[in-house]
């Protein structure tokens, strides 16, 4: 939703590692939330290959933005800083990903965190308590600590309020997306 909040283009784009389903969870929920908030807006996608080298994620930025984005969301660890690098050098926003990528620059807008730590603590407290279950997804989401929203300074975009709304709704799609991973499992 911020993504499509601050848009003046219409088109927002992302820039993922590989195709693999935890990528493209973070990619389908920042897609479905741009479009509920506008549903006309354009989303471009595309694959480094890679997840290290920064190059190859700041092409397909800049391939993006030569077709108008003005968001881009990078789901590709390192190699995604580049996509980041991309988005300061054509004043566009950059949205990072797994941590707090702010301090890359002013062009990042915000980043969609999780929260390892929380999972890897949960999981150990369910061992301890005898309550582990083994072969199963866990659940991480908001509610429990296992992904957390970050503060949207309001200099860097209007509608805040609406924007960590949506940041709900997107982490429950991917919360959504994991548990129903699990159930076709079984």
């Amino acid at each position: 939703i911020a993504a499509a909040t601050v848009s003046k283009t219409g088109t927002i784009s992302s820039v993922g590692g590989l195709k693999i389903p935890p990528v493209d969870a973070f990619i389908a929920g920042y897609q479905f939330c741009a479009k509920k908030l506008k549903p006309a807006i354009v989303t471009l996608n595309g694959y480094s290959q890679d997840f290290v080298a920064q190059d190859k994620c700041k092409e397909v930025a800049l391939n993006q933005i030569g077709q108008n984005s003005d968001v881009v969301f990078q789901v590709a660890g390192q190699c995604g800083l580049g996509a980041i690098t991309a988005a300061g050098e054509s004043d566009a926003w950059g949205i990072g990903v797994d941590a707090d990528q702010a301090f890359l620059g002013t062009q990042v807008l915000t980043s969609a965190t999780k929260k390892v730590d929380a999972g890897v603590t949960q999981t150990i407290k369910l061992v301890k308590d005898g309550k582990f279950k083994g072969g199963v997804d866990g659940l991480f989401n908001v509610k429990n600590g296992g992904t957390v929203t970050l503060e949207l300074p309001a200099t860097r975009a209007p509608g805040r309020a609406l924007y960590i709304a949506a940041v709900l709704v997107a982490v429950g799609f991917v919360a959504l997306l994991v548990l129903l991973r699990g159930v076709q499992r079984r």
